[in-house]
C-alpha cells in the first residue's frame, strides 16, 4: 500500500505537454499576434472612441464637445443658450403651428457648424482685442440667418455687434445696426426699426463708411428711414391725426432727398399728394400751403431724376422720351 501511495505522490499533477500540443499553441498565439498587427497596420483600421461618438451622439453633443475640447468655452455657452432658447420658443408655440413643425435647431448640423466656425473665430479675436474682427464674424452670422424662420437668430447676432462694450462703433457694428433696422421693418416693429436706423445715421455722419457690398452706409440708412417714416405715417393718417401724419411724411421726404432715388421721389410725391388731399378736406390754409410745396417739390425732383436717367442712358427709348418732353415744353411756351 505504501508503494502505491508513493507512486501516486511521485506522479505529475499536470499532464505532460507534448511537442505536438506545444506547436499547436504556438501557432495559435502567432496567428493572433499576426491578426492584431494587420489590424494596426492600416489594412483594416481600428475606429477610435471619438469617431464612434460622432455616430452615437447628436449633432448638438458633437458640436458642444468639439468647442470645449478646442478651448472655446464662450462659444459653447452661447450656442448652448441659443439651443435652449429655441427649445423654449417651440414649447411655448401653439400645437400644430409653423414653429412646432420646423426642424429643431439642435438637429440642423449645417447651422450648428456655421455658428461654431464664426463664434470660435470671434472668441479668438477677443483674446487679442481685435474688436472689429469680433463684430465682423457676428455680422456674418446675422446675414447667414436671413430666412424668415431664423430672423430671431439674425437679430441676436446683430445685437451682439451693436450692444457690446468694445467695437460697437466700428464699421461692421454700424452695418449691423442698419441690418437690424431693415429686419425690424420686415417684422413690422417700426419704432425699433426707426431707433436703429437713426442711430446708424448718427454713427456714419462723418465716417464715410460703405457696407460689405460697397454701398455707402449713409445712403442705406437714409433709404431705411424713408421707408420707416412712410410706414409710420399710415397710423396717424388713419386716425385723422393729419398734422402728425404730414410731419412723418415730410421726414420721409427728407430721407428720400438724401437717397436721391427716380422711384423714391415718385413714392414721396404719392404720399404728399395724399396729405394734400387731406389738407383740402380740412380747409386749413396754412396746412394746405405747406402740402402744396411738398407735393410740388417731390414732383419736380422725380421729374428731374427721370430726365437725368434718360440723358445718362442715351438708349433709343430714352432719346424718344427726351424728344417728346422737349416738344411738350415748346408747345407750352416754356422755351423756343
Amino acid at each position: 500500500m505504501n508503494a502505491a501511495v508513493t507512486k501516486r505522490q511521485t506522479g505529475r499533477f499536470l499532464p505532460e505537454i507534448t511537442p505536438k500540443s506545444n506547436k499547436r499553441r504556438k501557432g495559435t498565439h502567432y496567428s493572433r499576434m499576426k491578426q492584431e498587427d494587420s489590424l494596426g497596420s492600416g489594412s483594416s483600421p481600428l475606429i477610435s472612441r471619438g469617431e464612434i461618438s460622432q455616430f452615437r451622439n447628436s449633432p448638438k453633443q458633437n458640436i458642444c464637445v468639439q468647442l470645449l475640447r478646442e478651448g472655446y468655452p464662450r462659444a459653447f455657452s452661447e450656442i448652448f443658450s441659443l439651443l435652449a432658447a429655441d427649445r423654449d420658443r417651440r414649447d411655448a408655440a401653439e400645437p400644430g403651428s409653423d414653429l412646432r413643425l420646423q426642424t429643431p435647431l439642435d438637429r440642423q448640423l449645417d447651422k450648428l457648424e456655421t455658428m461654431k466656425r464664426h463664434l470660435s473665430r470671434a472668441e479668438e479675436a477677443e483674446r487679442t482685442c481685435s474688436w472689429m474682427v469680433v463684430c465682423d464674424q457676428r455680422l456674418m452670422l446675422g446675414w447667414y440667418f436671413s430666412a424668415p424662420e431664423d430672423l430671431w437668430l439674425s437679430l441676436h447676432f446683430f445685437h451682439s455687434c451693436t450692444d457690446r462694450e468694445q467695437g460697437s462703433h466700428s464699421r461692421p457694428a454700424t452695418e449691423a445696426r442698419v441690418c437690424m433696422a431693415e429686419t425690424y421693418l420686415k417684422l413690422g416693429e417700426l419704432e425699433r426699426a426707426r431707433q436703429q436706423a437713426e442711430l446708424c445715421l448718427q454713427q456714419v455722419e462723418d465716417a464715410g463708411w460703405a457696407d460689405s457690398d460697397g454701398r455707402p452706409l449713409r445712403l442705406r440708412a437714409c433709404e431705411a428711414l424713408w421707408r420707416i417714416y412712410s410706414r409710420l405715417a399710415d397710423a396717424p393718417l388713419e386716425a385723422a391725426d393729419h398734422d402728425q401724419g404730414l410731419k412723418l411724411l415730410y421726414k420721409g421726404y427728407g430721407m428720400a432727398t438724401e437717397c436721391r432715388y427716380t422711384s423714391q421721389y415718385t413714392r414721396a410725391y404719392e404720399y404728399f399728394l395724399q396729405g394734400y388731399e387731406v389738407a383740402c378736406e380740412l380747409g386749413d390754409v396754412a396746412l394746405l400751403q405747406k402740402a402744396q410745396v411738398l407735393v410740388a417739390s417731390a414732383r419736380a425732383h422725380s421729374q428731374i431724376w427721370k430726365f437725368r436717367a434718360d440723358v445718362e442712358s442715351a438708349s433709343p427709348p430714352a432719346l424718344g422720351r427726351l424728344i417728346a418732353w422737349k416738344e411738350r415744353g415748346r408747345q407750352q411756351g416754356l422755351y423756343r
